[in-house]
């Protein structure tokens, strides 16, 4: 990679943040809405409720669901961890990123620090996207498939990228921060196997190392100019192949093109692959007099999809846990055909055997030209005992860029997860008119309303 590409990449993320057209920062603001009311949702009923227990420096930067505050960068793995958690969180589907749970906790807890304007704030995590966004697509696909999550491995770049935008840093030490970021990078899939609550610390953890990335640039240390190209380059070795040019070429439209309005919110708080076979399952349980009847399940699965929902099978269908449930298609999908419904409850207490008794009559093949992960589709197909046939193919999920959710439908999403942990209406209309209309002044006004008790 040119040396002076990543100071140039630098010098484009700062420029970026004063030309962002309103859409663009419309969508930030309810992006990182979602984020936070799915952090506080998380707070409670989340995989790893337990991050909150970890102690830091005294600090100004809030605890989602506390009212205690601690400094930057232990704010950003606690609500990273919480946001990530309940596997609720957004997506640019393309990319495969789940952008804000990196990106929101990071913003949130610099800007806190530095007690900045709360467009600003916005404005520095809308360019973390932008820049998030194009990290995954110079290999789209390529990270997941040797095993890497691509939110948690790239993400220290942008996380990065935030703090030293929100730190007023200069061109210089913005590049050294993207340098030393690639040192840090880390996330491997291996946890979602068994629902361990390590995934959801991923995206904590790469929001926590980009701040300290951003810090210890400040303070003289620098890494490879070529962190992201060559041998041992980032792309080389999360994705076995240098795909740096690409890359190159994929950053030279941030702050001209803005990717972050095509990306997704989530409908239900499970794997985003698995939202559109929910869907199907939805449309063909509507039309099933009875689901006793059900003799057979078969879904065609996108193939990039299966390591992560499907396989091992045997496994997915006996979910040890219901946090494992989160990953696995076939008790997600029976779980829609016996209750006819997704929520946070079909992720609490223990795996139920009625449900799994119809998972254990789904079956599946790869579907190898879903256009996946351009699109998340779904095919279901269902057999009843009386010999009839029933199918449902679902093109894309909703939510994605061409079925987008409205700003009433993440508001009232908002509105639901606040409510699960009893934020009183008064409470819950305040966060959200602060986080949807924006332009309301310091970010010490929702610091405030994040910290202030009900009681």
């Amino acid at each position: 990679m040119n040396p002076n590409l990543l100071r140039a990449l630098a010098m484009r993320l700062h420029d970026s943040r004063t030309t962002i057209p309103e859409p663009a920062m419309a969508s930030a603001r309810m992006h990182f809405l979602d984020a936070l009311c799915v952090g506080i949702a998380g707070s409670a009923w989340g995989s790893a409720t337990e991050v909150a227990k970890v102690e830091g420096a005294p600090g100004p930067c809030s605890i989602l669901g506390a009212d205690r505050s601690t400094a930057p960068e232990i704010a950003a793995l606690i609500n990273g961890t919480m946001i990530h958690s309940l596997e609720y969180d957004d997506t640019h589907t393309e990319s495969v990123v789940h952008g804000s749970s990196v990106l929101a906790p990071a913003a949130l807890a610099v800007a806190e620090h530095k007690d900045v304007d709360f467009d600003i704030m916005i404005a520095a995590f809308a360019v973390g996207w932008e820049f998030l966004i194009r990290l995954g697509l110079s290999d789209p696909g390529g990270l997941q498939r040797r095993g890497f999550q691509v939110t948690a491995a790239a993400g220290v770049f942008a996380a990065a990228a935030v703090s030293s935008l929100l730190s007023s840093d200069d061109i210089e030490e913005c590049a050294q921060a993207l340098a030393i970021a690639g040192s840090m990078a880390s996330g491997t899939l291996g946890p979602a196997k068994r629902g361990n609550s390590a995934k959801a610390v991923q995206a904590g953890w790469a929001a926590h190392s980009g701040i300290m990335a951003a810090e210890l640039a400040r303070v003289g240390i620098n890494g490879p100019h070529d962190v992201f190209s060559g041998a041992t380059g980032f792309f080389s070795l999360y994705g076995g192949e240098d795909t740096s040019g690409a890359f190159a070429s994929a950053i030279e439209d941030i702050g001209t093109r803005w990717l972050l309005t095509k990306a997704a919110f989530k409908m239900y708080p499970c794997c985003h692959y698995i939202h559109p076979f929910i869907e199907a399952a939805l449309s063909l349980r509507s039309r099933i007099p009875d689901v006793a009847e059900l003799a057979s399940i078969h879904c065609h699965v996108p193939d990039a999809a299966i390591p992560v929902v499907v396989e091992p099978w045997d496994q997915r269908v006996a979910i040890e846990t219901t946090q494992e449930a989160r990953w696995s298609l076939p008790y997600v999908l029976a779980a829609v055909f016996v209750d006819g419904e997704v929520t946070l409850g079909s992720f609490r207490g223990q795996p139920r055997e009625d449900v799994i008794a119809i998972a254990e009559r789904i079956d599946y093949e790869p579907w190898l030209d879903s256009g996946f992960p351009r699109v998340f589709p779904a095919r279901v197909g269902v057999t009843l005992y009386d010999g009839s046939h029933l199918e449902c193919v679902v093109d894309d999920v909703l939510g994605n860029q061409d079925r987008p959710f409205t700003q009433d439908d993440v508001r009232r999403k908002a509105r639901g997860n606040l409510a699960s942990v009893d934020y009183s209406a008064e409470r819950i209309e305040a966060v959200i008119a602060l986080l949807s209309e924006g332009g309301r002044g310091r970010v010490s006004e929702l610091s405030r309303l994040l910290r202030t008790s009900d009681a």
